[in-house]
């Protein structure tokens, strides 16, 4: 199971944030989530699929959503961002 969220943070902040222009990740669907914890173990989307039991194309859907949630334009950019997220407890796969 994977859980994306940043640290709680009091509505006041968020409003602050957002209006200096800093935009927090949406929040990931459950199967956006597995695509997440089997693209930060290294794996292609065709061996994605297997284990989803989902097309490699629907697998390819859901890294573009991702993409577009986290603001990355490659694959490479996306993987290297959900690393960050994850070693900085912002990411929390169970």
């Amino acid at each position: 199971k994977l859980d994306f969220k940043l640290f709680p943070e009091p509505v006041e902040r968020l409003s602050f944030l957002e209006k200096i222009g800093i935009k927090l990740p949406k929040p990931l669907t459950h199967k956006e989530g597995e695509v997440v914890k089997y693209l930060l173990k290294g794996l292609p989307a065709s061996k994605i699929a297997d284990y989803l039991l989902i097309s490699p194309r629907t697998v390819e859907h859901h890294i573009e959503r991702i993409k577009d949630k986290l603001d990355c334009i490659s694959k490479s950019e996306l993987i290297q961002r959900l690393q960050q997220l994850d070693s900085s407890g912002c990411l929390n796969i169970i």
